[in-house]
Protein backbone atom coordinates (compact mmCIF):
# COMPACT_ATOMS: atom_id res chain seq x y z
CA UNK A 1 0.00 0.00 0.00
CA UNK A 2 3.00 2.23 1.05
CA UNK A 3 4.77 1.64 -2.28
CA UNK A 4 1.52 2.55 -4.16
CA UNK A 5 0.77 5.76 -2.97
CA UNK A 6 4.37 6.89 -3.37
CA UNK A 7 4.03 5.68 -6.63
CA UNK A 8 1.04 8.01 -7.12
CA UNK A 9 2.47 10.92 -5.42
CA UNK A 10 5.58 10.38 -7.73
CA UNK A 11 3.74 10.08 -10.45
CA UNK A 12 1.83 13.66 -9.87
CA UNK A 13 4.58 15.43 -8.76
CA UNK A 14 6.58 14.20 -12.03
CA UNK A 15 3.01 15.28 -14.16
CA UNK A 16 3.34 18.91 -12.03
CA UNK A 17 6.69 19.37 -12.62
CA UNK A 18 6.76 18.55 -16.47
CA UNK A 19 3.31 20.38 -16.82
CA UNK A 20 4.91 23.57 -15.37
CA UNK A 21 8.31 23.07 -17.07
CA UNK A 22 6.54 23.47 -20.64
CA UNK A 23 4.35 26.22 -19.36
CA UNK A 24 7.48 28.37 -19.00
CA UNK A 25 9.46 26.77 -21.89
CA UNK A 26 6.00 28.30 -23.91
CA UNK A 27 5.87 31.78 -22.07
CA UNK A 28 9.08 31.73 -23.13
CA UNK A 29 9.60 31.54 -26.90
CA UNK A 30 6.09 33.58 -26.75
CA UNK A 31 7.96 36.47 -25.33
CA UNK A 32 11.24 35.89 -27.98
CA UNK A 33 8.34 35.96 -30.53
CA UNK A 34 6.67 39.61 -29.28
CA UNK A 35 10.34 40.34 -29.54
CA UNK A 36 11.53 39.36 -32.92
CA UNK A 37 7.97 41.05 -34.32
CA UNK A 38 9.13 44.61 -32.22
CA UNK A 39 12.21 44.67 -34.08
CA UNK A 40 11.03 44.04 -37.28
CA UNK A 41 8.49 46.79 -36.22
CA UNK A 42 11.02 49.02 -35.03
CA UNK A 43 13.34 48.33 -38.62
CA UNK A 44 9.99 49.14 -41.07
CA UNK A 45 9.50 52.59 -38.94
CA UNK A 46 13.24 53.45 -39.00
CA UNK A 47 13.24 53.14 -42.86
CA UNK A 48 9.83 54.29 -43.25
CA UNK A 49 11.11 57.67 -41.53
CA UNK A 50 14.44 57.85 -44.00
CA UNK A 51 11.86 57.39 -47.38
CA UNK A 52 11.36 61.52 -47.58
CA UNK A 53 14.97 62.49 -46.85
CA UNK A 54 16.08 60.01 -49.70
CA UNK A 55 13.04 61.66 -52.00
CA UNK A 56 14.46 65.03 -51.02
CA UNK A 57 18.23 64.04 -52.00
CA UNK A 58 17.08 62.15 -55.02
CA UNK A 59 14.89 64.81 -57.11
CA UNK A 60 17.45 66.43 -57.97
CA UNK A 61 18.91 64.66 -59.79
CA UNK A 62 16.22 63.14 -61.21
CA UNK A 63 14.54 65.78 -62.72
CA UNK A 64 17.98 66.77 -64.12
CA UNK A 65 18.48 63.55 -66.04
CA UNK A 66 14.72 64.06 -67.47
CA UNK A 67 16.06 67.28 -68.79
CA UNK A 68 19.12 65.77 -70.92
Amino acid sequence: MDLVLILIVSGVALAVVLGWSTYNRLMALDERCNTAFADVDVQLKHRHNLIPGLSRRCAPSSAMSTRS
